[in-house]
Parts: C-alpha cells; sequence; structure tokens
C-alpha cells in the first residue's frame, strides 16, 4: 500500500518532536498559573502531615506505543521544595518529584485552517503520584502517603484543568486548501484566473511506536485506509532525490562548465558555461527516511486536483464572459490568450520518468499542456514540462561559499513541444505543483507557488524547446520553500518531504532552586585600618517560600574566628522586618579587636501551625584584612639610607628613623592608613620595620617625650595635648 494510505495527505511526527512543541508550549504559559500551594495539613489516616512550599507543574511528556484506541501515555511532572512533619515531628526540608501517567486521547484543532493536536487539559485526572525524593531525608511512611493522597491528586488535577489546551504538534497539514491565481499578460489582467478550493473531509491520527501519524481526506477526491498509515520518518519512500553542487573555477573557465560568474562574457549566451541553471547535471540519490516531520502528498489527488478545478477555468476563464441580448453571458473563449491568437487550453500533473540533455534517466513532475493556434487552419500543440526540485551547495574558498544560495530550488529538466518551433506560446502550469501540493504540508507555501506562477506564466516563450527550458527555469529557481526540508522527492504513489525541527538533544535539567536566594553584604572583605563595621542587610527567600513570609524567622549568629563555639552574638529578626532582616555589629571592641576573621550564619526558621524547623542555612567567613600587624602596639622603621641629587654639589646621603606609630586602628595616622607602600613586603624589609610592644617610657610621661612619638598616632596631632586611650582597643572605638 501507498505510504500515504489513499489518503489525501499524511504527515508524521516524532515522538522527541512533540515532547519539545510540548515544552515550548509550557514555557510561553505565565508562571503564575504553573503553581499551586500544599495544604497545610493533609491527613494520613489518623496521623495529621503539616507541609508549607509551592509545587510547580514541570513540562508533561509523552510516550507513545500503538494501541487500538490511539491513546497517548502521558506523563505529568511536578516538583517541589517543602518543609514538612508529621505530628508531633520536627519540620524537615526536603525537594521532591511527583509523577502520574495518564492515558489520554487527543483533541483535534483547526488554528487558520492547519490542523494541530493537542491534549484537552480540563479532561485530564490526575491519578495519586509516585514520589521520588531528589533532596533530602528519607519521607515517613505517613508523608509518603499524604503526597500520594486523593487530596493532593485532586488540587493538582485543578491546576492541569485550569490550563489552555495543551499544543503538542506544530502545524502539520490544512484543513482547507484555498488559493487563488492571477495572471497578469499584456494589457489582459485577471485577478482571478483560476481558484483551487477544497475542504478536508475527515481527519485520522494513528499512534504508533515513538511516532504520531495524522492524515486527511479531501471532499470529492480520497477515501483512505486508517489501518495502511505508517511512521513516515521510518518508512522510506520510492523517490529519489537530486542535488547540485558549484564547483568554484578554475582558472581556466572554458574547461569548467560549472563557471559561475556575474561576467557578461560567460553568462551573455543562454548555451554558455557560465549560464548554470540551464546546464545543470543533478546527481540522484535514493530517498532517505527520517526527519522530525514526514509527510507525503497524494499524487492521484494532485492529478484530480489539476485535472478537475485548474485545467476547466485556464479553458473557460472568468474574466471573457460577455453578455448577450436579452440578459445573460456567455463564454466566448477557447482557452486562456496568451499571445496574438494563442490560447492555453488545458494542463495536467503526473509522475513521469525522461531523459535529461545529458542522456540520464531521471523523474518528476510532468506538467502536459496543449495550446490552440488561431491562424491559417487553426491547430492544436501540445507539450510537457519536467519539473525537478534539487538541493544547491557549493565548494571551493569561504568567499565564494558564503556567496552561493543553499537551499531547495525548482529545476526544469526537460522540455518537450509536439508542433512547429514558430508556434508562441506560455505554460500556466510550470509551477502548479507549488500551488497544490506543497501547501498541503505548509500552507505558507501557497505564497511562494503565486509568487512563482506570476514570474513564468506572463512569459511569452518563443521557438525552441531548450529557450523555453531556460526561459521557465529563470522564473522558477528563485522560488523558496517553507521551513527548512530535510529533503522533497516526486514519487509515483506522491510528493514526499520531511523537516528538520530547531530540537534541543536533550532536554536540560530543571534543577530545584535554593530556598535561600541571596544575602546583600557591602563587602565581602574588611580592612582593619577603615574599622567598617560588618553588616548582613536583607535575605531574600525563594518562591517556593515568598508565600509564607509572615511565618519565617531569620536567626542570626556570629562567631569567633579562633574559636567557632563561641558565640559572640546571636539575633532573631521577622523575615518581614521593615527594618530590614538583617544584622550589624562592630567588631573592634576589646574581646575581638584581634580577631583576624568571624564566622556568620542565619538560619532561616518556618513556622506552621505548632511546628517549626529550618528551610535553610547559610554560613560564611568575614576576614579582617590588615596590612600591619596589630598583636603588637607600636611599630617603627629605621635606620634607612635616603638620598638627594643636586646640580650644584654631589649627591648627598643621610641615614633616618622613623618616629614610634601606634597599630591601633583607630589611631593610625593618615600615612599608616593610606601609604600603599605598607602592602609590600620588601618595603618592609628595606626599612627595617619593627614592631615592639612597649614604650622606652611609662605610658604617663607621654607628654614629657612628644619627641620621638608619631603626634597624630598618640594624641591625633601638634596641636592637641590628651594623648588617645593606651587600650588599642579603646582608641579604636
Amino acid at each position: 500500500m501507498a505510504r500515504h494510505a489513499g489518503f489525501g495527505a499524511a504527515a508524521t511526527i516524532t515522538e522527541d518532536a512533540i515532547n519539545s512543541v510540548i515544552a515550548a508550549f509550557v514555557a510561553d504559559l505565565l508562571p503564575s498559573t504553573l503553581y499551586f500551594q500544599l495544604p497545610q495539613t493533609i491527613n494520613a489516616g489518623l496521623i495529621p502531615v503539616s507541609f508549607a512550599g509551592l509545587v510547580r507543574i514541570r513540562p508533561p511528556s509523552v510516550e507513545l506505543h500503538a494501541n487500538p484506541l490511539n491513546l497517548v501515555k502521558t506523563h505529568f511532572v511536578f516538583q517541589t521544595t517543602f518543609m514538612g512533619g508529621v505530628f508531633g515531628q520536627s519540620l524537615k526540608k526536603r525537594t521532591v518529584e511527583l509523577r502520574s501517567t495518564v492515558d489520554v486521547a487527543l483533541i483535534t484543532r483547526v488554528q487558520g485552517q492547519q490542523i494541530v493536536l493537542g491534549i484537552n487539559t480540563q479532561l485530564v485526572q490526575i491519578e495519586p503520584f509516585q514520589v521520588t525524593v531528589l533532596k533530602g531525608p528519607a519521607l515517613p511512611t505517613q508523608m509518603v502517603s499524604a503526597l500520594q493522597s486523593p487530596t493532593l491528586a485532586a488540587i493538582a488535577t485543578a491546576l492541569v484543568n485550569s490550563l489552555p489546551q495543551m499544543t503538542i504538534t506544530p502545524p502539520m497539514l490544512t484543513s482547507h486548501l484555498s488559493y487563488t491565481q492571477p495572471l497578469h499578460i499584456g494589457s489582459a489582467w485577471w485577478d482571478d484566473w483560476f481558484t483551487v478550493d477544497v475542504s478536508v473531509s475527515r481527519i485520522v491520527t494513528k499512534t504508533l511506536e515513538k511516532a504520531l501519524t495524522v492524515a486527511v481526506d479531501f471532499a470529492g477526491f480520497t477515501q483512505g485506509t486508517d489501518s495502511g498509515l505508517v511512521d513516515l520518518t521510518k518508512v522510506k519512500g520510492l523517490g529519489s532525490i537530486y542535488g547540485y553542487t558549484i564547483t568554484q573555477p578554475g582558472t581556466d573557465p572554458y574547461s569548467d562548465d560549472t563557471y559561475y560568474s556575474d561576467d557578461d562574457y560567460y553568462s551573455a549566451s543562454p548555451y554558455g558555461p557560465g549560464n548554470v541553471t540551464h546546464n545543470l547535471s543533478l546527481s540522484r540519490y535514493s530517498e532517505p527516511a527520517g526527519g522530525d516531520v514526514a509527510g507525503t502528498i497524494n499524487l492521484d489527488f494532485l492529478s484530480a486536483l489539476v485535472a478537475q478545478q485548474i485545467s476547466p477555468q485556464i479553458r473557460y476563464p472568468s474574466a471573457l464572459d460577455e453578455p448577450i441580448s436579452g440578459g445573460g453571458s456567455v463564454n466566448q473563449s477557447t482557452g486562456t490568450p496568451i499571445r496574438g491568437d494563442v490560447d492555453l487550453t488545458s494542463v495536467s500533473l503526473a509522475y513521469a520518468t525522461f531523459e535529461t540533455p545529458f542522456g540520464e534517466v531521471q523523474d518528476g513532475l510532468e506538467i502536459a499542456f496543449s495550446v490552440l493556434v488561431k491562424e491559417g487552419p487553426w491547430f492544436d500543440a501540445t507539450g510537457r514540462i519536467y519539473a525537478q526540485v534539487y538541493y544547491q551547495d557549493a565548494t571551493g574558498s569561504t568567499e565564494f561559499v558564503t556567496g552561493i544560495p543553499f537551499g531547495w530550488r525548482i529545476h526544469i529538466g526537460l522540455v518537450e513541444i509536439d508542433e512547429p518551433a514558430w508556434v508562441d506560446f506560455a505554460v500556466a502550469a510550470a509551477t502548479i505543483w507549488l500551488g497544490g501540493a506543497i501547501p498541503i504540508i505548509a500552507p505558507a507555501a501557497i505564497v511562494a507557488g503565486g509568487a512563482a506562477l506570476g514570474e513564468v506564466i506572463p512569459s511569452a516563450i518563443a521557438n525552441a524547446e531548450t529557450a523555453t527550458q531556460q526561459s521557465l527555469e529563470d522564473g522558477s529557481s528563485d522560488v523558496s520553500f517553507p521551513g527548512d526540508p530535510a529533503y522533497i522527492s516526486f514519487t509515483p504513489e506522491g510528493v514526499d518531504t520531511a523537516l528538520l525541527l530547531a530540537l534541543a538533544s536533550e532536554q536540560p535539567e530543571v534543577k530545584p532552586k535554593p530556598p535561600l536566594l541571596s544575602v546583600d553584604y557591602p563587602s565581602s572583605v574588611y580592612q582593619a585600618r577603615d574599622g567598617q563595621a560588618f553588616s548582613a542587610r536583607l535575605v531574600r527567600v525563594g518562591d517556593d517560600f515568598e508565600e509564607f513570609a509572615d511565618k519565617i524567622t531569620l536567626g542570626w549568629r556570629v562567631r569567633r574566628g579562633d574559636n567557632f563555639n563561641h558565640v559572640i552574638l546571636y539575633i532573631e529578626k521577622s523575615y518581614t522586618d521593615p527594618t530590614g532582616n538583617g544584622i550589624a555589629w562592630t567588631w573592634h571592641i576589646p574581646d575581638q579587636y584581634y580577631l583576624d576573621k568571624f564566622f556568620v550564619e542565619c538560619r532561616i526558621l518556618l513556622t506552621v501551625g505548632s511546628q517549626s524547623g529550618e528551610i535553610d542555612r547559610l554560613t560564611g567567613e568575614v576576614p579582617i584584612v590588615d596590612k600591619l600587624d596589630r598583636s603588637h602596639k607600636y611599630v617603627e622603621w629605621g635606620p634607612y639610607v635616603v638620598s638627594f641629587a643636586s646640580p650644584d654639589q654631589d649627591t648627598w646621603f643621610r641615614k633616618r628613623k622613623s618616629r614610634i606609630h601606634r597599630t591601633a586602628v583607630g589611631a593610625r595616622c593618615k600615612m599608616l592608613r593610606d601609604r600603599d607602600k605598607f602592602k609590600t613586603p620588601r618595603w618592609h624589609a628595606d626599612r627595617n620595620i619593627a614592631y615592639r610592644d612597649e614604650l622606652p617610657f611609662d605610658w604617663k610621661d607621654l607628654a614629657k617625650h612628644r619627641g620621638p612619638l608619631c603626634e597624630y598616632c598618640f594624641f591625633g596631632g601638634p596641636d592637641r595635648t590628651d594623648p588617645y586611650p593606651e587600650d588599642d582597643a579603646a582608641a579604636s572605638m
């Protein structure tokens, strides 16, 4: 049986392609429509289980298998990070996946005269879930029972029922083929030269292994057999595909029949080497299988469509109706006037093989035509056009290749004329197949077909078969095809094609978001010289727990860097505290002044009813960086040599020694605070830096010995009389 099984057209989409379409559908939905809140309590028998968290639906996926009812196995997957606990136990945080598999019937929808398949979400009934722990401790038996309860399944069902009908395929077939072809030749002008109008009478879907096939019958033309439908991505057609590679010319263009140039010398003659489209010797290959979407159009249907709807209108164009006396009108035409006394009277469409000018037997669509020559004795002339589709690419340098358009193009493989060569005529059906074939798979191609006809039909084709072939080639080769076909093939059964969709190689893993999203720290490192207080200004939790903001408490702990078990600060704050839920403290106090780091911890606690538990915990280390060793009270440097060069005398050298400075953070002079040289060990070594813990005199005699002291580090300036406190921590407060 033919791959189309007697239907007018059929198309197959793979399971992977369907799942990518579903993922795109869910991604386009508003995020707020994809969540529901876990009930605070679900009873597992007589035992209440408490929950706090949000459940989010992930993109469903389908699993396709052949079955007599053509049902589609659909996996609905939900994910949640929640706090939960059995009555009498503390709440604990977990991330789980909830999965329910449902067999659903497909629905057929028509969008803009295009057929898409979908799932009616309003009829989906979620079954009790399978539960998988993704993160956190194992679930108690009672909690598993609660998550698998009909109560939770009913809430999930309500969410799915509230979603729009789920699209699972792209537009695959048309529900109504309608197209009007204009014709403009000289002063003759037909806006509706012929019209194609065919409705779909029946749509059939068939579920196969890892694929889904949909087929249509056209009213008055076809009656397909359901059982004959196959997976078109796996069952190969009987046809051929063609290709042509434009090769970059060598140094001798005369010996290269693939020469491609805009030079008039090579392109002026229709038979010259530059005339690439005319000199095509196509490579032939067997029709392949594959594609994400594959389709076929019944050639018997196309032939009948041309015979019943197109050819009669070409013979009797309505624009030639003329009124008669007494009312009414009569059509005086014997065909469509093409040129002078030549009328186009009929066209037909069929599959055929032919011998090319290169002596090769190839196949394609045969568009047969007849014209009436109303001159002299009046006579009929007949002919045939053999149209093919081929894929054009190029080989050569990057510059050459990028200048060649890649893609599927139309080729007029041969033109045969059965009457004297002086007859002038135009062929209306040169690209009829574009207007009647490809649009069944992708209706947008009707536009392309119309564009091609608009180029070919108005051209008066004169005198010779080869000139006719070239003229048609020029008018049709630039027609583009919708999408990016993997192949196009004409066969005795029909027109076969396949598309490759932009699918991800694999679905990205959806990782649960941590509930603690951010803590705002003004700084991650604190310079001791600044004496800056540490602060954490704001904590934010993720969407899973934002709904429970008024039930969240933050527990802040600050621990000593030299003794983790020593907590120096503990504060509890409400998550919604209007003054901010962070903390701040001054570290340069007597018992913390000499520490070089602190440990900070923030526990996020959620309370539901009488139960509470930790959602998340943040821990971090806050270093206190100092370029001086403040474990020693004083610092000085020298002696060291300084020099001064003068143009009037020799270089002058002298040994210098600094005054005594304080390392106390709050008492340091500007030089100690800002001088960059203190950052380098080399400078310390060159200047003979020396720390001391005692002065050479008692502190009470400080005022009597100001000479060797830094006035700013000890007194705050030469104009001050009262020294800073002796204790370094006190001096830094």
